[in-house]
């Protein structure tokens, strides 16, 4: 399902299935998107993961969501860590941003 806010929607897409869609509006855009993703992945290096290791959890992570039926629908806030990892899939170049099958499609309101 795709979620609109006032300024329309950003969708992560994974092997060409639709996986999470999120607001856009004043105070979340796609750069503060990045910067939550970027903050994850700071915090994570802080702790001691390596970047390999990042890479191996959110491709996992993705790959999960990707194939699951869901039970029940995921709250913002999961939506939220599906689309950090995505993102961080993006930072690290595992996912193209605005591949065919695989990135990011934003959705602009006029």
């Amino acid at each position: 399902m795709i979620e609109n806010g006032i300024n329309g929607s950003i969708s992560g897409f994974y092997k060409g299935k639709l996986i999470v869609s999120r607001p856009l509006g004043k105070d979340r855009t796609l750069e503060s998107y990045k910067n939550d993703a970027d903050l994850l992945i700071r915090e994570a290096m802080e702790l001691g993961h390596t970047i390999g290791q990042l890479i191996k959890f959110n491709l996992g992570f993705v790959k999960i969501i990707r194939y699951k039926n869901y039970q029940k629908e995921p709250n913002q806030q999961d939506k939220d860590i599906i689309l950090n990892a995505i993102l961080t899939l993006i930072r690290f170049k595992i996912i193209d941003e605005f591949g065919d099958k695989e990135g990011l499609l934003l959705q602009p309101l006029k």
